[in-house]
């Protein structure tokens, strides 16, 4: 990693089920190239943490990282990008206030570039945007379904995969985490519905929201659960866009 970082993180990426375009990129990567096309991930080098720079830290959690999926790997390289321009010094001790939501942009913007499919590009912000939700505050189920259903049904596993790795990239247990999981994995088992045929029966209005509801689900944007889909289906027709 101390060598050439473009080469550390193509390294890490190798594995990945990625695209054309972006394989492309990856492939492209070196020091020259990440100063004029990555700029952001290049400046991280220069911005301090407690223990070195944001960029070793994306390096320590994408060694962490216990998947090579390309969408939780990009959460990863992406995730701290915004403390770049959100860096604040108070009494000796360093904060980055909101660089989640830097991040996000960050990642929407650069991913969008690289023509990343739109779907995972909306994924991989929803993560990055809920890597540091305080899971200390989601206690009962209808918190819990709020979590799911702002992470994205299919992309908790994901969401989880970061922030273990972030918590192990520092030497800590994730064992509040592992706790949090189970509370998690307990609902979704109980309550995600297998087929659209239980809504048919409740709802008429499932037969034209189908491919719509079925879309939304597979983004990740609507929760697999009836609660969730009937909630969706009553924003659609409230007149709002999800």
């Amino acid at each position: 990693m101390n060598k050439d970082i473009g080469q550390y993180i193509l390294s890490q990426f190798k594995e990945c089920d990625c695209n054309y375009v972006l394989s492309n990129m990856l492939s492209r990567i070196d020091s020259t190239w990440l100063h004029e096309e990555f700029l952001e991930l290049y400046l991280s080098k220069f911005c301090p943490t407690p223990e070195d720079s944001v960029f070793y830290h994306t390096g320590r959690v994408l060694g962490c990282l216990k998947t090579n999926h390309l969408i939780p790997r990009l959460a990863v390289l992406f995730h701290d990008l915004g403390k770049v321009d959100t860096q604040l010094e108070t009494d000796g001790h360093i904060a980055f206030p909101g660089h989640q939501n830097i991040s996000s942009d960050i990642a929407y913007e650069v991913l969008s570039k690289w023509k990343l499919h739109h779907i995972a590009v909306r994924r991989i912000c929803s993560i990055i945007k809920e890597h540091m939700r305080d899971i200390s505050q989601i206690k009962s189920q209808k918190s819990i379904r709020n979590f799911i259903g702002v992470v994205g049904y299919n992309n908790i596993n994901y969401w989880f995969a970061l922030r273990e790795a972030d918590i192990l990239s520092y030497g800590s247990s994730p064992e509040n985490l592992d706790r949090f999981r189970d509370k998690v994995k307990s609902l979704v088992t109980e309550e995600t519905l297998t087929t659209l045929k239980d809504l048919a029966l409740n709802d008429g209005r499932i037969g034209v929201y189908k491919g719509i509801v079925v879309d939304a689900i597979n983004a990740g944007i609507c929760l697999n659960t009836k609660e969730g889909i009937l909630n969706f289906i009553n924003n659609q027709d409230n007149g709002f866009i999800i």
